[in-house]
C-alpha cells in the first residue's frame, strides 16, 4: 500500500463482517493494494462476531476503521456503517467479495460523470476448486437476461450523494442489493466499463443450495413488502427450452438446484442462523 498522503477521500467504503475472519483480510488487502494514504474511508462493522474477524481489520493499521456491534445483522450493520462514513461516493461491499481500488475508481466515474446514481464494476466469478455441477450451474446462470441489464450488486455496489437520498435507511431485508438496485432505472444505474469484483463460487452442493436458499428467501421477504422483484427467473419455459437445446447438463443443474432450494426453503421453519456459502470460506 502507498504511503502518499491523499487530500481527503475519494469515496467511503462499508463492508458488514459477520465472522468473516478467513476472508477479510483477502477483501481488504484487494481494495487497498495501490492506494494512496487517506483516499478511502474504509469502515468495517463487525456484527455479532465470534471469531477474530476485528482483529484481523484492525491489523490493516489506520486505514481501516472497526464498528463492533452485538448484534449479528446485515441490515444495522449497513446503517451503522453509514452513520460512521461522511464521503461519497459510498460503496457498500461484502466481505468475502475481492474489489480492487481501480476497480473502484472505474465505479467512480460514471457517477461523477453525472451519467449514474448507482454502478458497480463487472461481476466475474471464480470457479478455482469448485466441482463440475458448480461450474454447471454457473454456466446457465450467465445466460440470465438481467445479468447484461446494468447489473448493479451481487456483492458491491456504489451509490452517488443524489442516489443515497433515493431511500433513508437501509429496510429490514436480507436482499439489500435487490431492493438498492430497483431503486434506480436501467438508464440511472450503470455496470461501469474497465473494472471487475471477484466472487468466489461454491465448492460444495450445501453451499450452493444455501446460497440459493438465501436468493429466494431474499425475493420473498422483498415481494412481501409490496415491491416488484426483479430477480432472475427459473420459470420462463422458452428461455428452459432454449437451454435445455444448446446447455442440457447445465440447465438441468441449474434447474434442480433451484427446485431444491425452493423446496427447502418451503419445509423448513424461520431461519435462526446467519444461512449463507461456507464452503468458499474455508
Amino acid at each position: 500500500m502507498t504511503q502518499h498522503r491523499h487530500q481527503g477521500p475519494i469515496a467511503s467504503v462499508v463492508i458488514p463482517a459477520h465472522d468473516e475472519e478467513n476472508v477479510i483480510e483477502r477483501c481488504l488487502r484487494s481494495l487497498l493494494d495501490g492506494t494512496e494514504s487517506g483516499e478511502l474511508d474504509v469502515v468495517v462493522v463487525a456484527n455479532g462476531c465470534k471469531d477474530r474477524t476485528e482483529e484481523r481489520a484492525r491489523s490493516f493499521g489506520p486505514s481501516v476503521r472497526v464498528v463492533e456491534l452485538a448484534q449479528p445483522s446485515k441490515v444495522v450493520a449497513l446503517n451503522e456503517g453509514d452513520r460512521a462514513v461522511t464521503a461519497f461516493p459510498r460503496a457498500y461491499l461484502d466481505a468475502d467479495i475481492e474489489l480492487s481500488a481501480a476497480s473502484l475508481r472505474a465505479a467512480i466515474v460514471p457517477l461523477e460523470r453525472g451519467e449514474a446514481m448507482c454502478s458497480a464494476p463487472l461481476m466475474r466469478i471464480d470457479l478455482s476448486g469448485s466441482p463440475w455441477f458448480v461450474r454447471a450451474f454457473y454456466k446457465e446462470f450467465a445466460e440470465l437476461p438481467y445479468l447484461a441489464d446494468d447489473l448493479v450488486g451481487n456483492g458491491v455496489y456504489v451509490l452517488s450523494a443524489e442516489g443515497r437520498e433515493r431511500f433513508d435507511d437501509f429496510p429490514e431485508l436480507t436482499a439489500d442489493d435487490l431492493f438498492v438496485r430497483n431503486l434506480f432505472a436501467p438508464g440511472e444505474r450503470r455496470t461501469a466499463n474497465g473494472g471487475e469484483f471477484v466472487v468466489h463460487a461454491p465448492r460444495t452442493l450445501s453451499g450452493l443450495l444455501a446460497m440459493r436458499r438465501r436468493v429466494y428467501r431474499g425475493n420473498a421477504e422483498y415481494e412481501r413488502l409490496g415491491y416488484v422483484s426483479q430477480a432472475e427467473s427459473t420459470r420462463s419455459p422458452s428461455r428452459l427450452f432454449r437451454g435445455l437445446l444448446h446447455r442440457p447438463i447445465a440447465t438441468t443443474v441449474f434447474v434442480v438446484v433451484n427446485l431444491v432450494a425452493m423446496l427447502q426453503l418451503r419445509w423448513s421453519g424461520p431461519v435462526t442462523t446467519w444461512e449463507r456459502d461456507d464452503s468458499a470460506r474455508a
